[in-house]
């Protein structure tokens, strides 16, 4: 009985540490498509995975704080200087130091693609002073300088994760809590904990991130316990998760905007007439309410009406009989203008506000059609400006936070990600006068000031403000969501 009891009590022993050994899982929208290029949006997974760090990051109450820095000093109008955090090592044992963090930085800046938050158009130079400090020149006056270290591009690797053909090898390279050991670019990842970790030491020992391009795939993951946390569930299945017993959805209000690019360039979009008649056609409040029953409010503008910058009082601008008479004014006749909407398959959402679209425009005599494809076959051509119409979702605070990366980037004459291809002086100017404003009430005036000139120009047309839905397993605990879904495998996530 005896030994009875020894090897039951043995087995529920095996079991336990079997149950604990089991990775925490995470579906993940994206995959990787370029190579880890720290100037293209794989960067996101590295720090999904818990394993990219930079110099500040964005908090969980959505602010600004130093991380791998302690502190950032405006010296002269273009230069900073930045104090390192001591005693931080990468994961392969090579010191994090000004050496390494100029090495990046440097790196990252005569890449053959330029980061939206490290363009060589807003910084000229990278260099080490001693082991703990760096200085950074900028091309021009930037007060908003350590917004820009917040973002996923900046994040910092050890020499050895920079390859000579310009791609990035992570594993064993980052300072994050966890250390990626495995990757299949378009399976997934696994990851362990850090033993070398310079914070709080992870509670979850193995990790995994799983590619998983269906959002109702991966909700099917999260609601059958496959996935313990599924990112990116649509709106329109909030209820079956939490309806599962198994998951419940952890909801967050994004700095993100979901809206329809109009090619400015393009012939007969040109004309702001056309521009404005497409913005009219389109009523976003009833998209609202009829594809995610509230759950995305109707924009405005692009930006949200609680942000300390957005124009206040903003009104709709639906009007179809005011579209109807814009497109006659252009000298387009009904049914004359015939588009092409293209809608990526990643936002599982566009397929049904493509539909609805659609059906507006139709109703004030523009015929178009929906291309459906993944992002990166679209992307160059949305570059190029080899399209007509495209639905985007765009986080304005996703690689600065602060409304100057965002503008800058999709918006400038010159931006490295506008792919509205919109250009006017007046918003560079404005974008300009603002980078180099410390003052963040005259700062945020200008940003009001170039969103409703957007709006005006019909730039593009801003259709919701997006929440996100990601479901977490009931076996984890620890999650908190993150304003900018910046943040998922962390040292607080722990499993029952």
């Amino acid at each position: 009985m005896k030994l009875f009891n020894r090897i039951t009590a043995l087995s529920l022993v095996f079991a336990a540490t079997a149950a604990q050994a089991e990775p925490v899982v995470v579906a993940d929208f994206w995959s990787i498509r370029n190579n880890w290029a720290m100037t293209s949006d794989d960067v996101y997974v590295g720090t999904v995975a818990g394993c990219y760090e930079g110099l500040a990051r964005v908090n969980y109450d959505g602010k600004l704080e130093p991380w791998l820095a302690t502190s950032f000093n405006h010296v002269e109008p273009n230069v900073w200087e930045v104090t390192l955090k001591q005693g931080v090592v990468f994961q392969d044992g090579t010191p994090f130091d000004a050496d390494a963090v100029a090495f990046a930085f440097t790196s990252l800046l005569h890449g053959e693609v330029s980061a939206r938050a490290f363009s060589p158009k807003i910084f000229k130079s990278v260099e080490a002073i001693g082991k703990d400090k760096v200085r950074i020149t900028t091309a021009q006056p930037l007060a908003v300088l350590p917004a820009h270290m917040a973002a996923p591009a900046t994040s910092i690797l050890s020499k050895a994760a920079y390859k000579p053909n310009g791609a990035i090898d992570p594993i064993n390279h980052c300072t994050g809590p966890f250390t990626i050991v495995s990757v299949d670019q378009a399976q997934g990842l696994k990851v362990k904990a850090n033993p070398t970790y310079w914070g709080k030491k992870p509670a979850v020992e193995d990790g995994e991130v799983r590619f998983i391009l269906d959002a109702n795939t991966r909700t099917v993951q999260a609601r059958s316990g496959e996935a313990d946390i599924s990112r990116l569930v649509p709106a329109t299945s909030v209820k079956q998760v939490n309806d599962s017993g198994v998951a419940k959805i952890s909801e967050a209000a994004t700095p993100r905007t979901t809206m329809l690019v109009i090619n400015n360039k393009k012939r007969p979009f040109d004309d702001v007439r056309v521009r404005k008649a497409i913005q009219a056609a389109i009523d976003n409040q009833a998209i609202s309410d009829a594809l995610f029953e509230g759950l995305m409010p109707p924009a405005n503008d692009v930006f949200r009406p609680t942000d300390a910058w957005a124009p206040k009082d903003q009104k709709p601008s639906y009007n179809p009989d005011l579209a109807k008479s814009l497109l006659a004014e252009a000298g387009i006749a009904p049914g004359s203008l015939k588009v092409e909407i293209i809608a990526y398959v990643e936002r599982a959402e566009f397929k049904d506000i493509a539909a609805a679209v659609q059906q507006m425009l139709a109703e004030v005599g523009v015929q178009s059609t929906i291309k459906a494809a993944q992002y990166n076959a679209v992307e160059p051509d949305l570059l190029n400006g080899n399209f007509e119409l495209a639905f985007l979702s765009r986080n304005y605070l996703t690689d600065v936070l602060d409304p100057a990366g965002f503008l800058s980037s999709d918006f400038s004459c010159d931006g490295g990600y506008n792919l509205a291809h919109y250009c006017s002086p007046e918003v560079d100017a404005l974008i300009k006068e603002a980078r180099a404003n410390d003052n963040d009430e005259q700062r945020y005036a200008l940003y009001g000031k170039i969103a409703r000139k957007l709006q005006d120009d019909a730039a593009v047309v801003d259709i919701v403000h997006v929440n996100t839905f990601d479901a977490v397993s009931s076996r984890i605990q620890g999650f908190r969501p993150h304003p900018l879904n910046n943040y998922y495998l962390t040292p607080e996530l722990s499993v029952k």
